[in-house]
């Protein structure tokens, strides 16, 4: 599949878990810091998941979060909070 750019991590939740899936949480990690900022956090986060927030150079914002094997990307639409959830791999 080739490379592509995040540039609204929400918008594009589907295509950027069916580009991740299986690779390792610190491999998703690096590879979305290419694209923006990425932030732990740690109000969020509690034993076994590890939230983050996404802020591309264009500010679009959005959440995920690693909990064990899944990544979950949340994103919103005309219905509401979405998630999309991918198989990974944790680095643990």
């Amino acid at each position: 599949m080739p490379e592509f750019i995040v540039v609204d991590l929400g918008s594009q939740a589907r295509a950027v878990g069916q580009y991740v899936v299986g690779w390792p949480h610190s491999r998703v990690l690096a590879w979305l810091r290419q694209f923006g900022q990425v932030t732990y956090e740690p109000y969020f986060s509690r034993p076994g998941v590890a939230h983050y927030s996404f802020v591309s150079p264009c500010r679009r914002s959005s959440g995920f979060w690693f909990e064990g094997d899944t990544l979950v990307l949340q994103y919103r639409d005309r219905a509401g909070i979405r998630f999309v959830e991918v198989l990974c791999r944790s680095d643990l």
